[in-house]
């Protein structure tokens, strides 16, 4: 896997670890309008990832892995929980101090960049505030960057609108690193960008990592770009975590319904790879934050009355491969394939 070699378990430690993350949303009263119920976003999410490996959160659109990468850049407060880096709350870690060790990658790059500046002064706040350059430094360490993330250097006096998506996007990940950050949280940063792009962008980032050693959280919902990227795969639906496992076991054997239900429908040109097709019932999503049963079952191909009446804990068994589901061990693909 993509990667630094992992640590002994002996003297491994996180990096970076979120601890029961929880995020409401609340309504704002109006006259004569009934209160809307909080919208659970979040509820209960932990991680870990190691240093100098790549942690995958997938899940569909308003499963929360936005709002989660938001928390852990603490752009939104947690409702609870708490965020660490090296073992520290960042709660109570200086906003420079967070600021020079994670940096955030968008996903469009667009509209993260300034219109009406430069590559050189887009780069020039960060290495000026975060990493305390002079000018002349300031102007060697521009053409540095360009040069990593693949750009000439000539163009640090161009604008944002003068360069193509998968350049702009080459451009957020060379601000990201004008601040020596060595955690990135990158925010489905190749989905806007063309198929051929998309490859060349996830190449960069496994270079990158390789001789930066950078630590990844990388969102997505696009399952082959996981695969092939992360070494760790965290699988979110409707605020939780329902599977976490190293991305061979979980792109080879997941143990849940909803990512089996994904990987199946994944198209493969190869017929002697090609996975079990799982139908999932059509059906409504269970209320993001209801604590009667399983949000999932109105999808699941295994539903159960207890999956009604029971929120399935993500278990911690067996070790490496927890799972939130009644059935996790005797879930059999072959009985439900189309």
């Amino acid at each position: 896997m993509i990667g630094q070699p992992a640590l002994e378990p002996a003297t491994a430690a996180p990096v970076l670890e979120a601890r029961d993350l929880v995020k409401h949303f609340t309504a704002r009263r109006r006259l004569l309008v009934p209160a809307l119920a909080p919208l659970r976003a979040v509820q209960g999410v932990s991680f870990q990832v190691q240093r100098g490996q790549a942690l995958g959160i997938v899940g569909e659109s308003g499963c929360g892995k936005s709002t989660l990468a938001k928390l852990v850049m603490g752009l939104h407060e947690p409702s609870s929980g708490t965020v660490l880096l090296d073992g520290r709350d960042v709660s109570e870690i200086p906003r420079t101090e967070f600021a020079r060790r994670v940096q955030f990658v968008f996903q469009d790059p667009y509209s993260s960049l300034n219109p009406r500046k430069t590559v050189r002064q887009a780069l020039d706040a960060p290495l000026r505030h975060l990493a305390g350059l002079d000018a002349p430094a300031r102007r060697a360490r521009t053409a540095e960057l360009l040069d990593l993330v693949g750009l000439r250097a000539e163009f640090a006096d161009r604008y944002p609108h003068e360069f193509s998506g998968g350049q702009r996007q080459r451009v957020g990940i060379a601000r990201a690193l004008a601040s020596t950050a060595d955690v990135l949280l990158l925010d489905e940063p190749v989905s806007a960008l063309d198929v051929s792009v998309q490859a060349q962008v996830l190449n960069l980032l496994r270079q990158l990592q390789q001789e930066l050693s950078l630590t990844y959280v990388f969102i997505a919902h696009d399952l082959a770009v996981v695969e092939n990227l992360c070494d760790e795969v965290s699988v979110m639906y409707l605020g939780r975590i329902v599977e976490q496992a190293p991305a061979e076991v979980l792109f080879g054997s997941p143990r849940h319904p909803y990512p089996h239900t994904l990987l199946s429908a994944i198209p493969t040109g190869d017929r002697s790879q090609r996975r079990l097709r799982v139908a999932a019932p059509a059906g409504v999503d269970g209320p993001a934050g209801s604590d009667g049963g399983c949000a999932f079952a109105p999808r699941c191909y295994r539903v159960e009355e207890r999956c009604n009446t029971h929120v399935p804990p993500l278990s911690a068994e067996p070790a490496g491969h927890p799972v939130a589901c009644h059935f996790a061990d005797d879930t059999d693909p072959e009985e439900h394939a189309g």
